[in-house]
């Protein structure tokens, strides 16, 4: 049986056995254009990601793109240039790409590893 204060230590700071880390989307237009992503539920909740607020991408060339959970259904907004991030990333448009939960900044700030192949 997990107590409540080790269910609140997984929430905010995942363990790197916990299943569900990373997640595969695809880039579409309508992602690039309004400069969104929407991420699983399901990922979100596994990882502990439960507060509205700044995440962080890192993308496999050391660029970092600012994102904000919207809501909890899993919509981010990115920061302009997510087109020039995933172009550099080498992801075009119909491309998938992986995003793995890294860590959490300060337990408060999530950090996902942006991943082309």
């Amino acid at each position: 049986m997990i107590s409540t204060e080790d269910a609140e230590l997984r929430k905010r700071d995942p363990s790197p056995e916990m299943e569900n880390r990373s997640v595969t989307l695809t880039l579409t237009h309508e992602d690039v254009r309004a400069c969104k992503l929407q991420l699983p539920n399901q990922f979100l909740k596994d990882n502990g990601i439960n507060k509205l607020g700044k995440m962080t991408i890192l993308g496999e060339n050391g660029m970092e793109l600012s994102a904000f959970l919207l809501s909890r259904d899993g919509t981010a907004a990115l920061e302009d240039g997510w087109d020039d991030f995933c172009e550099a990333n080498g992801v075009k448009l119909g491309d998938s790409f992986t995003l793995e939960l890294v860590n959490q900044q300060d337990n408060t700030t999530p950090v996902l590893r942006f991943c082309s192949r």
